[in-house]
């Protein structure tokens, strides 16, 4: 038995296992309220220590029929229950749980086993919505985290977000809205519960919360969320913290600037001086640091602004660095001949593309670079060096237009979209990771 659950889930465990013991070999509606995936996956694991031939089905999200996706999650004559977590992440969960309400007799006679159904308590009020008189069959057992266990799970996702950990964690889209989720039932409970908290509490969970609608592409609620945590920065109080999120505000701004091609929508007006404070910031604290952001995506949002004055002194500084690693090291240069080519310098942009190419079949020497990559996984730097090595040879590509070589050009195109297929097809296979990497990945050319 898992020692870190407390005395009250323990016994609502044990409540459990006497209720599986007791239905086997006949329907049983179980619904276990569980605010948190952490818990509610310790409970499982505590729960199939105690009941023997227990099958955990993990619901997919494209599923439409509880009851045939129960049918064929593995049950046997031997199966003693049957665990559905994922519920909430159906797409077209009211219409899953209304065709559930309305087959319900059929659980009767197809599963003779307990089926125990894992929700939050939004998901719970879905369920007695869209299948009232299924819900009605069923007991409902309640775990939950105490005050002093729920505070350091707080500190512990504050960690992550401070370390940077939370933004590089690649999540399915239905594991950040859960993560939602449960950081708005967390603050809701502290609420009713007459927590006090610092001011730097409250400012690094409105960052937190900020950083999960960015990876949901809730831009609007991000940026409310960010602006929030900024008003409440002093100066002087941990600035690289700030510093982190002035960068993920203007990405969140970047995002909302894009939905409008006229640049005189004051959403482009916003992402402007966004940008501008950040820069001011860095310049004011970190003045140093400001090259090695170049690569990672301070340069895509100067040449979005198409700020080349800004982008040219830093970007120079930035190709002279001596830090940078795998195809980070070739950036620099794009960003060089993308000056370039704002200033017509045909020449000068075949000069920095080649040499971002160079640069670039250097960092594919290494070992991670020549193995070759399934198609059902995600290796991000793979695909970063892919869409950039696309970016240098359209930069090449428009200057030998320029320069009188529209066949070099078109070969190069060519090779471009055969690059570019290519990567397509391998990112076919990935079920939401790339969605929360793309930013890193596309560019519009």
């Amino acid at each position: 038995m898992d020692e870190s659950l407390s005395l009250e889930n323990l016994e609502a465990i044990e409540e459990l296992v006497w209720t599986l013991n007791a239905s086997r070999g006949e329907f049983a509606l179980v619904i276990v309220r569980c605010n948190y995936a952490q818990l509610r996956d310790r409970a499982i694991v505590a729960l199939c220590e105690q009941v023997e031939n227990v099958v955990v089905w993990a619901m997919p999200s494209e599923t439409t029929a509880l009851l045939e996706g129960i049918r064929e999650c593995g049950v046997t004559d031997e199966t003693a229950a049957v665990l559905v977590t994922g519920l909430e992440g159906a797409r077209e969960l009211d219409e899953l749980l209304s065709s559930t309400n309305r087959i319900r007799e059929e659980f009767r006679s197809d599963c003779p086993f307990p089926v125990v159904l894992w929700v939050t308590d939004a998901g719970l009020k879905r369920l007695m919505r869209s299948a009232p008189d299924f819900e009605s069959w069923g007991t409902t057992t309640h775990l939950e985290i105490a005050f002093n266990d729920l505070m350091q799970w707080m500190n512990a996702r504050i960690h992550e977000w401070s370390t940077g950990e939370l933004s590089c964690r690649l999540l399915s889209q239905i594991e950040w809205t859960n993560l939602e989720k449960e950081l708005l039932y967390t603050e809701e409970r502290l609420k009713e519960d007459n927590a006090i908290f610092s001011e730097e509490f409250t400012l690094c969970w409105s960052a937190i919360l900020g950083s999960v609608y960015h990876a949901q592409w809730k831009t609007d609620k991000a940026i409310t969320s960010f602006e929030t945590a900024l008003r409440l920065w002093n100066d002087g109080v941990w600035p690289i913290g700030k510093a982190r999120v002035l960068e993920e505000l203007i990405r969140s701004y970047h995002i909302n600037s894009l939905r409008h091609r006229d640049r005189s929508h004051p959403s482009w007006k916003r992402f402007r001086e966004a940008v501008d404070k950040y820069l001011g910031f860095y310049e004011l604290h970190y003045p140093d640091l400001l090259a090695s952001h170049i690569p990672f995506f301070l340069g895509d949002i100067l040449v979005s602004l198409e700020r080349w004055d800004v982008l040219h002194p830093i970007a120079l500084k930035s190709s002279k660095m001596s830090n940078l690693h795998n195809s980070l090291v070739a950036r620099p240069y794009g960003f060089l001949a993308e000056v370039a080519a704002n200033a017509e310098d045909w020449a000068g942009v075949l000069v920095q593309a080649h040499q971002a190419l160079t640069k670039l079949e250097l960092a594919k020497n290494f070992d991670d670079f020549k193995k070759p990559i399934p198609p059902s996984s995600f290796n991000p730097e793979h695909h970063i060096v892919i869409v950039d090595e696309a970016w240098y040879k359209t930069l090449i590509a428009k200057a030998k237009v320029n320069l009188g070589d529209p066949g070099e050009s078109i070969k190069l195109l060519e090779e471009v979209r055969l690059d570019l297929r290519t990567m397509r097809h391998s990112l076919r296979h990935l079920q939401g990771g790339f969605i929360q990497r793309k930013d890193k990945l596309c560019r519009a050319y």
